[in-house]
């Protein structure tokens, strides 16, 4: 089963693998890409301070002492096991996302009501 806890670790490592990032920054793309006017501080906080307890992450003083997080060894083997898993929970959904993708009546706007 896929948690919001797990689905956030992905998120976290996904996004730290393409780049290295602060949890500020990974908490506006959550807020973007679940198109949420505020998404918990403390939750993504919690979350990467967690994560980089079990190694996944390695967190860095950056500038204006924002801590920036980078995948460990660790954390890349988690991701490729994670991706195996989001890989098969996407599959059991695949018919209803071709529905959605397959939209005819022309709109393709996001986080609009209709």
């Amino acid at each position: 089963m896929i948690t919001g806890k797990k689905l956030l670790e992905f998120y976290i490592l996904w996004t730290i693998n393409k780049a290295p990032k602060c949890g500020y920054d990974i908490m506006k793309e959550l807020e973007d890409f679940f198109i949420m006017k505020r998404m918990s501080q403390a939750i993504v906080y919690v979350t990467l301070r967690g994560m980089e307890s079990k190694k996944y992450l390695k967190g860095t003083k950056g500038s204006r002492n924002k801590t920036i997080y980078n995948l460990t060894n660790l954390g890349e083997k988690r991701l490729m096991e994670e991706k195996g898993f989001m890989r098969m929970y996407v599959l059991k959904f695949w018919d209803i996302i071709e529905d959605v993708l397959e939209n005819t009546n022309g709109d393709d706007t996001i986080g609009q009501s209709t």
